[in-house]
């Protein structure tokens, strides 16, 4: 796999293209926030991830579809055992396979509230991705907590260094329930 460097930028709007909108709507849809932006690729992305459970201090708030990478199971038990609070929201669907079931397991003998959200309909997922670390900072993207991601995928993801906007993920985690 080739790997390649995270790029860091300081971002002075979230999305350019909100400047090519009228200000009404631009006003309405998006709210504008500065902040320290570190992108990755591939490979990549499972060390930024992997860097923020371990710098993590006080609380991890995990919104996944799955895990079923080693490495960051380790790092999310061992952050609960050094008195780190974390609470996991992941698809109820992937309770069903043995490796979720194992790591829900070791989580919840961890002390890891693992909360599994279910969605009434068909093919629906609870499909987000992301971490709030210390209500400081999110990493979000495409990038599932697998080996696969990991070793073979196209992924990406995004450290973004802002309170608001770590607010803003964790008001969403705490949103996130069955429908």
């Amino acid at each position: 796999m080739k790997t390649r460097r995270p790029v860091q930028l300081l971002a002075l709007t979230i999305l350019a293209g909100v400047l090519a909108l009228p200000a009404s709507v631009a006003e309405a849809r998006f709210t504008r926030r500065n902040a320290f932006i570190t992108v990755a690729f591939d490979g990549d992305c499972e060390q930024i991830i992997a860097n923020q459970i371990q710098s993590a201090r006080r609380e991890l708030l995990i919104a996944i579809y799955s895990m079923t990478s080693q490495r960051l199971e380790d790092l999310v038990v061992r952050a609960a055992q050094r008195g780190v609070t974390v609470r996991m929201k992941y698809d109820a669907g992937q309770a069903a396979h043995a490796s979720m079931q194992r790591v829900i397991a070791r989580f919840e003998e961890a002390g890891i509230e693992c909360v599994p959200i279910s969605l009434r309909r068909s093919r629906a997922s609870m499909h987000h991705k992301f971490i709030v670390v210390d209500g400081l900072r999110v990493v979000t993207g495409s990038a599932n907590f697998s080996q696969m991601a990991a070793d073979s995928n196209f992924e990406n993801c995004v450290l973004i260094e802002n309170q608001q906007v770590a607010r803003d993920f964790a008001d969403v985690f705490e949103s996130i329930e069955d429908r």
